[in-house]
């Protein structure tokens, strides 16, 4: 009832925000977002419920009372460890995400000289109109590429031997 309810009033209020006459957020879209987001954190809550049951539950016991008393201590173990290595992880990614900006930067720097080429207006040179569109493309894949070698060090587990083994398979 609450997500239904929510998402109602968030497409009603998305509908109202519009930009020199054009919409700015879609409706049914931000719905869905709101919905699933409702429902993560409902999933997320009823977890902790249902693992704060089961230790009180393995509490009552005798032989089980010790198995109850860790439980809590592991859950709070396993929570400031991913906490800390998602901190840990957060200046890393901005560095990644900042590469992988500047490469989108330069790839849409050159798209109108490549689509300028491509439409004829620029005569001679080493390009013509007909090879335009297929360099772009390469050009674009190289960019990216570069960008991905140069992020890779800056992604998070990217010393693992997992990590490793995927890049080579890649």
């Amino acid at each position: 009832w609450a997500v239904a309810r929510l998402a109602r009033r968030v497409a009603e209020h998305a509908a109202g925000l519009r930009v020199a006459g054009a919409q700015l957020l879609q409706g049914e879209r931000l719905a869905e977002l709101v919905g699933l987001a409702l429902r993560t954190v409902s999933a997320l809550v009823m977890a902790l419920i249902v693992f704060e049951w089961l230790s009180f539950l393995l509490r009552q016991f005798p032989y089980t009372r010790p198995w109850g008393e860790q439980l809590t201590a592991f859950l709070v173990t396993v929570a400031a460890q991913l906490g800390g290595g998602v901190l840990q992880a957060l200046p890393d990614l901005v560095i990644a995400v900042c590469i992988f900006a500047i490469a989108r930067g330069v790839v849409l720097m050159f798209r109108p000289f490549f689509r300028r080429v491509a439409a004829g207006g620029r005569q001679g040179g080493w390009l013509d109109a007909d090879t335009a569109r297929p360099t772009q493309r390469l050009f674009a894949i190289g960019v990216t590429l570069f960008a991905v070698v140069m992020a890779y060090p800056y992604l998070p587990g990217s010393s693992s031997e997992a990590f490793k083994g995927i890049s080579v398979l890649l």
